[in-house]
């Protein structure tokens, strides 16, 4: 496998992981809105902002796959 194909595995396994953790955010986000509004607001930011990098790692995964494909 050459770096540009482990490159690749690792993006998809980065999105995976930040899925996960942008619905723990949100989890806890849910939970501790009534005892703490900002910190719960904070935790939404950061869960759209998680959602925000994937997209990012999404679109270099189609690059990756077009210098792939020019190869």
């Amino acid at each position: 496998m050459n770096e540009i194909e482990k490159l690749k595995r690792l993006l998809h396994h980065w999105i995976e992981h930040n899925q996960e953790h942008s619905r723990t955010y949100r989890e806890w986000a849910e939970r501790i809105k009534d005892l703490n509004p900002d910190a719960s607001l904070l935790l939404e930011d950061i869960a759209r902002e998680t959602e925000r990098i994937d997209e990012l790692l999404k679109k270099l995964i189609k690059d990756i796959e077009g210098t792939i494909s020019t190869i």
